[in-house]
């Protein structure tokens, strides 16, 4: 009878917590992330994002010197292709208006160039811990409050 009291008391609040998901906020500035198309009229207003993985790739550069004394600075790329992540925003009729928040009310935030310089790119089984996602424009540094947008995010796999 105890156990059957206690299953009765534990699985209700193991349920809840598993549907406690809590709301994402990406933090960008102008660097990290790349506005892709902006269509804007009286009733939509459609934008799109990426991040792209490949960002983070850093030349290889090697110096010597020629027969005439002079350097010489030999650059590789890697011709890998990284995967990157769709970011789409779309308000149409005012049902998904952009909301005001207090920097200092964002609770679980992380800026776009930590994705890309993430080791792991599996970010679309992350993200689907959460309630919402917002994009968040941090540019103007001196702002406390920021406009966030909800947004849905795809992973763009490599060619």
């Amino acid at each position: 009878m105890k156990t059957l009291l206690l299953l009765i008391a534990i699985i209700p609040t193991i349920m809840v917590s598993q549907n406690n998901k809590q709301d994402l906020y990406i933090a960008y500035d102008d660097c990290s992330i790349h506005q892709d198309i902006m269509i804007e009229n009286d009733t939509l207003k459609y934008q799109t994002y990426s991040i792209r993985f490949g960002d983070k790739i850093n030349p290889e550069i090697e110096y010597s010197i020629n027969e005439n004394g002079f350097v010489v600075k030999h650059i590789q790329m890697s011709g890998k292709n990284y995967p990157s992540l769709s970011i789409t925003y779309l308000n149409q009729n005012g049902n998904n208006p952009p909301i005001k928040i207090n920097q200092n009310q964002i609770k679980n935030k992380i800026w776009t160039n930590n994705i890309v310089h993430s080791r792991n790119t599996d970010f679309i089984s992350f993200f689907e811990n959460f309630r919402n996602i917002y994009l968040v424009d941090f540019n103007d540094k001196k702002e406390e409050i920021k406009i966030a947008k909800k947004v849905e995010i795809k992973l763009l796999p490599t060619l």
